[in-house]
């Protein structure tokens, strides 16, 4: 019988050893991680969003996440951590999430503590919805899970809008509702990843984006500070989509030649590619935080 997903990542974390999880979004990849091989993978929202020609916003529907969830476990046994954003909506729609993600075959969901409109983890304008509303998402996804089921992943986007301290304190208030792994995104400085890694005996997770806030740091120093493990979720987005890019162009210069390829593109290439300057143009003119005229 084929171990489950779940079950994997839990012994992989028990063994206490570094390891890292590439953004993958597709089965190919799935199949390249599994080629490489990694020890786990994970499914990224913002990449997920850039397949369907649309910025990291909250967009996407949680079964479109859950659809591509089975597409990559199909094509790869890895352990599969998924971004589960805010929940795709009420408490409810949060239940569902969960269990779909987990019948879909994630080892984990990831789910973080922002209010709607979501922005990527790494641009500004985030804010956080109050900390015993996150609680309730934890303990939420926990019931909704089977017994030893999908791992719990407690992502908080406080350090920007609350500082850094209070970023610490909801990990601690997130690892009390039952989050099994504790996130701090977009940390500014190797000080602060320090702190974080081990801040509570739960397994921390860092974030590597190349061209986003935090630093860049090899594999070996995240493990030395305490990280149980490192996302990369958008160098295998950017690197594609570079290929492609420079591909495309040389074709339209009537160049043909089986080793075309391409550089990959860098983080503001990728932002603007997916449309998130015209994002930023509605939000302009539709600010949700100002009221009509004559309201």
């Amino acid at each position: 019988m084929t171990m489950r997903a779940s079950v994997r990542l839990r012994r992989l974390l028990a063994e206490r050893r570094f390891f890292e999880a590439p953004g993958v979004y597709d089965g190919i990849t799935a199949l390249l991680a599994l080629e490489a091989g990694f020890e786990a993978t994970y499914l990224t929202g913002y990449a997920l969003h850039a397949t369907l020609g649309l910025p990291d916003a909250g967009l996407a529907t949680h079964t479109e996440f859950a659809d591509r969830i089975a597409i990559l476990r199909r094509c790869c046994p890895l352990p599969l951590i998924a971004d589960g954003e805010s929940g795709f909506g009420s408490l409810v729609s949060l239940r569902r999430t969960v269990q779909d993600y987990e019948r879909a075959g994630a080892a984990a969901i990831q789910i973080d503590d922002q209010e709607a409109p979501r922005r990527c983890g790494h641009l500004d304008g985030k804010r956080v919805v109050p900390v015993a509303e996150m609680v309730q998402r934890i303990r939420v996804a926990v019931e909704a899970r089977d017994t030893d089921g999908i791992m719990v992943i407690a992502r908080t986007d406080a350090l920007a809008p609350e500082g850094f301290d209070a970023a610490l304190k909801r990990c601690d208030a997130y690892a009390a509702a039952g989050a099994d792994i504790l996130f701090v995104d977009a940390a500014e400085t190797e000080a602060q990843l320090a702190r974080l890694a081990r801040h509570t005996g739960r397994p921390t997770m860092a974030n590597m984006v190349p061209g986003g806030k935090t630093p860049l740091l090899p594999s070996a120093t995240l493990a030395q500070m305490g990280f149980a493990f490192a996302i990369y979720p958008s160098i295998a987005w950017l690197a594609s989509a570079g290929a492609i890019a420079a591909v495309f162009a040389a074709l339209r210069r009537g160049e043909v030649s089986a080793a075309l390829s391409g550089p990959p593109l860098t983080a503001d290439q990728g932002h603007a590619l997916v449309g998130f300057p015209e994002l930023r143009a509605f939000e302009a003119r539709y600010r949700h935080d100002t009221p009509p005229e004559g309201a």
